[in-house]
């Protein structure tokens, strides 16, 4: 907040709030680092005209920052010294911190730094009367703000490309999963269908090899008995009776497995799932006709 109402220019707002921020950093030792509020103090001071505080601040920030070795507060503060030393005209000491906040600079190389080094200097010069130095240091701190810009207009940009880059790659990553579940339950479905389709193919196909044998077996029996006993040839008729039920019942069975299956591929997008029920319904297909050839003669006695 501080910082705020140092940008809007109401100093004492903003003096406020950095002076609570200073008080409870060293309280507590934690917050915000004291050495930059000691500095935002002191300018605000060489704002209002209060030298003697301004400069008690912004040297007290000076030493903290090189304590703890903070080259970019280094560098800002003896900008700001300079500036302070501008406005007193002690001229030989701001040009003592211009040349110091240079020699930091050489080491850090930051634009914004820079622009505000080529600020200060710019004002050295026109409080020195000498404008055309004032000119090229206005020039280099145009370059510099410019550099301080594209470097944060880069910096933006990059940060942008990787936000998308991590949306678009947890999009993908939802995406997939998404497939793979939905194909995991079709595959599912698809085996559970597979199974009861054998399942009931299992029970068709034993209760027909089933009753071809009876049938046999009972025809032969019949042949044998058919000359003694009229009751055996009736019994023989009735169960051609139900043969033809059942060869009716098998059939429509057959034809409603193979409509299941026709209907299951609809859902189905595995192609392995799909060439297994395609399987399938040639499987019931061909015992459809198997059994159609076996069961086409109306009279059943005949079949071997």
């Amino acid at each position: 907040m501080g910082n705020v109402r140092y940008l809007q220019e109401r100093w004492d707002e903003a003096l406020r709030y950095f002076e609570e921020a200073l008080a409870q950093y060293r309280k507590t030792k934690t917050g915000t680092i004291d050495y930059d509020v000691l500095a935002s103090i002191g300018q605000i001071y060489n704002r209002k005209g209060e030298y003697e505080l301004a400069e008690k601040h912004l040297q007290e920030g000076l030493e903290l920052a090189k304590q703890k070795n903070k080259r970019r507060s280094i560098i800002d503060t003896y900008v700001r010294l300079a500036d302070l030393k501008i406005s007193t005209r002690k001229f030989g000491e701001a040009q003592t911190f211009l040349a110091n906040a240079l020699r930091e600079m050489e080491k850090y190389n930051r634009p914004k730094s820079f622009a505000n080094y080529y600020r200060v200097k710019k004002n050295y010069h026109q409080a020195l009367g000498d404008y055309q130095a004032a000119l090229a240091a206005f020039r280099q701190e145009e370059e510099y703000t410019q550099a301080q810009y594209d470097l944060e207009q880069n910096e933006k940009v990059h940060e942008l490309e990787e936000r998308y880059e991590r949306v678009k790659k947890d999009q993908e990553i939802s995406t997939l999963n998404a497939e793979n579940k939905l194909q995991d339950i079709q595959l599912q479905q698809s085996r559970r269908n597979i199974f009861i389709a054998a399942t009931s193919l299992f029970f068709v196909a034993s209760l027909v090899v089933f009753l071809y044998y009876y049938n046999h077996t009972k025809k032969q029996a019949n042949q044998k008995l058919a000359e003694k006993n009229s009751l055996i040839a009736k019994s023989v008729e009735e169960k051609e009776v139900l043969l033809r039920e059942i060869h009716h019942r098998v059939k429509n069975n057959l034809q409603v497995i193979s409509s299941l299956l026709r209907l299951q591929t609809r859902y189905i997008k595995s192609e392995q799932a799909l060439d297994a029920i395609q399987d399938g319904r040639n499987r019931v297909k061909s015992m459809a006709m198997i059994h159609q050839n076996l069961y086409q003669d109306d009279n059943l006695t005949g079949i071997p």
